[in-house]
């Protein structure tokens, strides 16, 4: 039987629009860090993508919605899962 390793929920973030919006980052061995649930914590989508596992900090945008992740390899903005009229993608530098 493989031995369980710990998993830990570092924070947690709730979309002040829409509460059932909740994100999660996750410490731990072999998981991905980043993780998304729309319907109040029932199922959870893994959101990392092609990101680096590292460790994030998240804070949401209370106007368009939009989740930031920051860290040591910088700052990613995921939309939000839901039509938003002040979303706007940032323009090249």
């Amino acid at each position: 039987m493989k031995e369980e390793l710990d998993i830990f929920v570092r924070q947690i973030a709730v979309d002040p629009n829409h509460n059932e919006i909740i994100y999660a980052a996750v410490t731990g061995a072999g998981v991905s860090n980043l993780w998304r649930s729309t319907e109040s914590g029932t199922t959870w989508q893994d959101i990392i993508y092609n990101l680096p596992r590292k460790d994030y900090t998240m804070a949401i945008n209370p106007h368009p919605g939009s989740l930031f992740a920051g860290g040591a390899v910088g700052t990613w903005v995921l939309p939000p899962p839901y039509e938003s009229s002040t979303w706007v993608l940032p323009l090249p530098y």
